[in-house]
């Protein structure tokens, strides 16, 4: 019995001495772990462990990223600690002074930063693209700026979305118009990656660009609530329409109507006319359109892109723990709420009929009206 105690005690006392686990910050599907573990909501980083999470470098003048600068101050001990040579950054502290919007998985330590908002000025007042990276199903790499100097058509979907079927539909547009200019360059927003996403790529037999988001990636950078979108981006990378809820052609689903009618012939008529197309929308139109994303929503991309981590590991209870929270962060984006739902195809549908038919009642409905001047006519030249 004593030796027994002993050896409890031993071991208790090994675990008390233990060191805490290192944090580590999402940088694109895997983790970098950070040289000394932090606690709480700080994650303490050494300045090239910051440099590597959010390009900020430590600076004389404070902590700077481009033109953007956060001011320092000797007794500023929450956001920089100094002693002798070694400076430490409070990377989680900078980013709430900042707005960047960041989730944390307190139990394994795993961290998801998002972008600085202001860094997103360029989209947001100018309506210039953001930039991505993504893969094909054969793994091939392909970023949005490899088309630069085309028309590009971003058309994003999901296999939990009857818009799956409309792959085809897109690839029988861009064999279409291709030769005309334009790039038509499909997404799949599918937490279960290539597994979900390829038997509806296949049936389309692609030559255009068909890529697959397990993270939401665009959803995120592009402020997307649901699928499918459209967004049209012209030669010079800036969008010229963003479009939720947008069928290249009028469907019906259980029951109900949906896409606008003569989208197609819209999309060819701007194919022909460029900026003379009166489907094209100015910046100032656009954010309109869009508003201001808030706070709430910034947090939720990252916790959804921290259930994304988890899930595509195989810890499906983490994985929906950081979905929930994303979905009660940002209740109307539906692209985070059905992601959420995916597993079963019979809760889905009953959880999203539901969802459907009470916000009906409350006269908000599930996709906006797409803003469109009658398109069914044929370009003129």
């Amino acid at each position: 019995m004593i030796r027994a105690r002993i050896l409890l005690l031993a071991l208790s006392t090994f675990a008390l001495a233990a060191p805490a686990a290192a944090d580590g910050v999402l940088q694109d599907d895997t983790v970098l772990p950070l040289a000394r573990p932090s606690s709480g909501t700080d994650l303490w980083t050494t300045p090239d462990e910051l440099t590597k999470i959010s390009g900020f470098q430590v600076k004389p003048q404070g902590i700077c990223l481009d033109e953007i600068c956060v001011p320092t101050r000797a007794d500023d001990s929450k956001l920089v600690l100094r002693k002798a040579n070694d400076v430490r950054v409070n990377a989680a502290e900078l980013a709430r002074r900042l707005g960047q919007g960041v989730a944390l998985d307190e139990e394994q330590r795993v961290w998801s930063f998002g972008p600085v908002p202001a860094t997103r000025r360029s989209f947001v007042e100018l309506a210039q693209a953001p930039d991505f990276t993504l893969r094909d199903r054969t793994g091939r790499t392909v970023r949005l700026s490899d088309f630069r100097g085309k028309k590009v058509v971003l058309a994003v979907w999901a296999s939990w979305c009857a818009c799956r079927d409309d792959v085809p539909v897109w690839e029988k547009l861009h064999r279409e118009l291709h030769d005309q200019g334009l790039e038509i360059v499909t997404i799949a927003e599918d937490a279960e990656g290539v597994a979900a996403a390829a038997p509806y790529i296949d049936v389309a037999q692609p030559t255009h660009t068909a890529l697959i988001d397990p993270t939401h990636s665009v959803t995120a950078a592009y402020g997307l609530v649901n699928v499918p979108t459209a967004i049209w981006i012209d030669e010079t990378g800036t969008i010229v329409r963003l479009d939720q809820g947008a069928y290249p052609e009028q469907r019906t689903i259980l029951g109900m109507g949906f896409g606008k009618s003569g989208y197609s012939g819209a999309l060819r008529d701007w194919v022909a006319r460029g900026a003379q197309s009166p489907h094209v929308r100015s910046p100032q139109q656009l954010a309109a359109a869009q508003g201001k994303r808030s706070a709430a929503a910034e947090t939720a991309d990252q916790e959804f892109r921290l259930g994304s981590y988890f899930h595509a590991r195989g810890d499906v209870d983490r994985a929906t723990l950081h979905w929930e929270r994303a979905a009660e962060l940002a209740p109307d984006n539906w692209n985070y709420r059905r992601q959420e739902w995916a597993d079963s195809s019979v809760e889905a549908t009953v959880k999203f009929l539901g969802r459907v038919f009470g916000r009906s009642v409350r006269g908000i409905p599930y996709y906006g009206p797409i803003d469109m001047p009658d398109a069914d006519e044929p370009a003129k030249p």
